[in-house]
């Protein structure tokens, strides 16, 4: 016992490289799963337009690189920070083209809440998960949803101003109301931020599905495609990886039923 959590809080004595490299190893299927169908998604719109240009192809980076720093927060993997702040820029680029404003400032808060740290601690920063994840009472969550409801007016009033000219005021506020509380929950540590993830997933769907039926963004079958792999890496995240397994103690009996299948 004593070992493994000497174990777990030593640090990273190889390259960032190495590190990384290291990250990608030990993951369960599921997330790979998710990724690679994703994969498989992307490549056929990218190509199905039959028309590559520099906001699809800086699309399809984004999305696949933003799913796979996804699956490897459901797997208790930290490949974020680099690769997790260039999906951003991306990300940044795409909504801004489309005039999101609200889902740019998004990307910035998760940035700066988890992006930036992992790659100033990134040694350690995935070490001895069980001691840091936290879970939420009641108080929590009644905080979190004043929160979410107040930021989603503010945001949605600031939005609609004229000037703004943001083509999806609603959607677009709430995904920035849930994303940065979930940003700020993943900075703590709290389990539940695959429940708020997974409520800004359903806001992002709703966003690109928005402007995929008025036609105002070529990124939008794309990204449409990005929130709905977004949507399954949540569900997964929630109820089936470290994340959740951390404060329950064990697997969920569905999960541990389906990999027993696969060990035989």
């Amino acid at each position: 016992m004593d070992s493994n959590k000497s174990t777990e809080a030593s640090k990273f004595t190889g390259t960032y490289w190495q590190w990384l490299k290291s990250e990608f190893k030990g993951w369960s299927l599921a997330p790979w799963a998710i990724w690679f169908f994703g994969l498989g998604w992307q490549l056929h719109v990218y190509l199905a337009t039959g028309a590559v240009t520099v906001l699809s192809t800086v699309t399809l980076l984004a999305t696949l690189i933003g799913l796979l720093c996804c699956s490897a927060m459901a797997v208790g993997k930290t490949v974020n920070g680099l690769l997790g702040l260039v999906s951003a820029i991306g990300f940044i680029w795409v909504n801004a083209s489309a005039g999101h404003w609200a889902s740019c400032l998004d990307q910035v808060i998760f940035v700066a809440l988890i992006d930036l740290p992992l790659m100033m601690t990134w040694r350690t920063w995935g070490q001895n998960m069980n001691a840091k994840v936290r879970t939420m009472g009641l108080k929590g969550w009644l905080l979190v949803t004043v929160t979410v409801l107040a930021s989603w007016f503010v945001l949605y009033e600031i939005l609609s101003i004229k000037v703004m000219q943001d083509p999806a005021p609603v959607p677009d506020a709430l995904v920035l109301a849930l994303g940065a509380t979930a940003s700020f929950l993943c900075f703590k540590h709290y389990t539940q931020t695959y429940t708020i993830w997974f409520l800004e997933d359903i806001a992002n769907v709703v966003l690109w599905a928005w402007a995929l039926r008025q036609g105002y963004s070529a990124a939008a079958p794309a990204m449409l495609v990005s929130t709905l792999m977004y949507f399954a890496s949540a569900i997964y995240g929630r109820f089936y990886s470290v994340w959740h397994t951390s404060v329950s103690g064990s697997e969920p009996k569905l999960w541990s039923d389906i990999k027993s299948v696969f060990s035989k």
